[in-house]
C-alpha cells in the first residue's frame, strides 16, 4: 500500500506515516524518520536537512517534537516500547549505489544497525535501470520511501507508481518486487526486526579483548 500526507499505518506497535507539518510523540518508543525536499527542526535544537535522515529514541514521560514547513515530507517509522539509546541525527545516503549485494543485481548499504540482535535497522536499497526483482516475500513488515529515481512496486499482483516522496508498506508475507525502467530507483527501507547484530556475548569490543 502507498501511505498518503498525513495517514498513518500501525501494525503489532510499528507505525509508518507521511507527514509535513508540525508533529509531537510521546515516548516510549524510537522514531526513525527520513527528510525530503525542506528542513525539519528537531526538539527545537537539531536542523535536518533533506535527504538526511534521523534515529531517536524518546524515554517514558519525555516527548518528540518534529518542526516542518508546508514543503518539507518526513517519512516517520515509529516502534512502541523500545528505546533506543545510541541515537544518529544528519546521516545521509550514497546516491550512486550500496555497500552489499542484493538479489538480481541490487545493492544495499545499512544505514543504521541494530543496536542489539533482533532490534530494528534502516537500510538503502538501490535497484538498478532495467531490473525486474524476483519476486519474494519478508517474514515480517517494511516500511520505505523512495528518495531518487522511479520505478513501480507490484504487490499480490497490483502495481504501485514510485516517485520521490512516496512512502510504501509492504505487510508480512507478502509477494512482491521492484521494476525499474531507464532509471535507477533508491529507496530507503526500515525493518522492524533483524537477525544479526551485537549481543552481550559476541560485539567488537569484547571479542579483540584479550585478558592476560
Amino acid at each position: 500500500m502507498i501511505v498518503n500526507n498525513d495517514e498513518k499505518y500501525f501494525l503489532n506497535g510499528h507505525a509508518c506515516e507521511k507527514i509535513n507539518r508540525t508533529r509531537s510523540i510521546k515516548g516510549p518508543c524510537t522514531a526513525f524518520g527520513v527528510v525530503l525536499n525542506d528542513k525539519a527542526i528537531i526538539n527545537d535544537r537539531k536542523i535536518v536537512s533533506p535527504n538526511e535522515y534521523f534515529c531517536i529514541g524518546v524515554s517514558e514521560g519525555e516527548e518528540l517534537l518534529i518542526t516542518t514547513w508546508p514543503t518539507t515530507i518526513v517519512a516517520l517509522f515509529t516502534v512502541r516500547n523500545y528505546v533506543r539509546k545510541n541515537n544518529v541525527l544528519a546521516g545521509t545516503w550514497n546516491e550512486l549505489r550500496g555497500d552489499q549485494l542484493y538479489i538480481d543485481g541490487c545493492t544495499d548499504t545499512l544505514l543504521i544497525c541494530p543496536s542489539k540482535l533482533g532490534d530494528p535497522c534502516l537500510n538503502a536499497l538501490y535497484v538498478e535501470p532495467n531490473t525486474t526483482q524476483t519476486e519474494h516475500t519478508h517474514p515480517s513488515l517494511r516500511f520505505g520511501v523512495i528518495v531518487a529515481g522511479a520505478g513501480s512496486m507490484f504487490k499480490e499482483g497490483v502495481e504501485y507508481s514510485l516517485l520521490p516522496g512516496t512512502v510504501w508498506v509492504i505487510e508480512p508475507n507478502t509477494k512482491h518486487y521492484f521494476k525499474t525502467a531507464d532509471k535507477m530507483l533508491t529507496t530507503i527501507a526500515y525493518h522492524p526486526d533483524s537477525d544479526w547484530g551485537p549481543t552481550d556475548q559476541v560485539h567488537p569490543m569484547l571479542n579483540k579483548t584479550n585478558i592476560i
